[in-house]
């Protein structure tokens, strides 16, 4: 009969269940703990990294004037083999 079956089908997958579990290596054997989180140096807080993105580094003017100061001075010249 149809359950029956069922009955009969629902034991075998239990069954196959318990030893696919049994195979398993415990958790810890697949891989270590990583750690702490280490400490995110670039983040200085939402409003410092907001201003970080508006108004870049690199186009401030006293990177342009470092800028500015190594081109003349011949050290950001490119060389061409």
């Amino acid at each position: 009969s149809l359950e029956a079956a069922v009955q009969r089908w629902r034991k075998e997958v239990a069954a196959g269940a318990r030893l696919h579990h049994r195979s398993l290596p415990p958790l810890g054997a697949l891989m270590n703990h990583p750690g702490p989180v280490p400490v995110n140096m670039y983040n200085m807080g939402a409003w410092a990294n907001l201003m970080e993105v508006l108004f870049p580094r690199s186009k401030r003017r006293k990177a342009e004037l470092r800028l500015e100061r190594g081109l003349a001075s011949g050290g950001g010249r490119l060389k061409t083999d």
